[in-house]
């Protein structure tokens, strides 16, 4: 077994001197980036802004439970949650963090293999939930939109062309005789009025 280490490595360094890379070289200067030597110290200023931003957020979070702060936000008045309201939730979040800090110290391995089945089933619903959505809701509203468009613009259409039809009518009556067209108001009048009769329709 050393054997084959060692004639493995003397192949990868054969084959490194062929591509003119030299192994030495290049760890020594990544032993020399890494030096203390070479590390410098982050300026003071810069050590500070962390701590702040931390307690910052902590005074935020603390803040946003306090139904005064969201008053001051949003302008409108909240109520205090109960007690029990706050309990719940506490209780909820220990046990969240300690079914998942005992998952973790029981097995690694199988904490890790539950979070990616779990994370591919959320994916997976959540694809298959879209697809449903895009199939069933989306889809059809887009065909019944393009469809009711194309029936407006037709009758839109249509209305048009009988209003040019009833102008051209309405032309032509004006122009006509006088006589002529009180003889077929008078037909279509009595035509209408015997249609009405009592006698026809039974």
């Amino acid at each position: 077994m050393a054997r084959h280490l060692v004639a493995r490595e003397r192949r990868a360094a054969e084959a490194a001197q062929l591509l003119g890379i030299d192994l030495a070289a290049e760890h020594d200067e990544r032993r020399d980036v890494l030096a203390p030597d070479r590390v410098r110290d982050a300026p003071s200023a810069a050590l500070g802004w962390p701590y702040w931003l931390v307690l910052i957020a902590l005074v935020l979070g603390i803040a946003s439970i306090v139904p005064g702060w969201l008053g001051v936000l949003d302008g409108h008045t909240h109520h205090a949650a109960k007690a029990p309201a706050y309990a719940i939730w506490t209780v909820v979040a220990l046990l969240g963090v300690a079914g998942a800090a005992l998952s973790y110290s029981w097995s690694r391995d199988g904490a890790l293999r539950a979070s990616g089945w779990f994370a591919s089933g959320l994916d997976l619903a959540i694809l298959r939930g879209s697809a449903a959505l895009d199939r069933f809701i989306l889809a059809p509203s887009a065909r019944i939109a393009d469809r009711t468009s194309d029936v407006i613009f037709a009758s839109d259409g249509a209305i048009g062309r009988m209003s040019i039809a009833s102008g051209i009518v309405a032309s032509a009556t004006t122009r006509a005789p006088a006589l002529p067209v009180l003889i077929v108001m008078a037909v279509l009048v009595a035509v209408l009025v015997a249609l009405l009769a009592p006698g026809v329709l039974r």
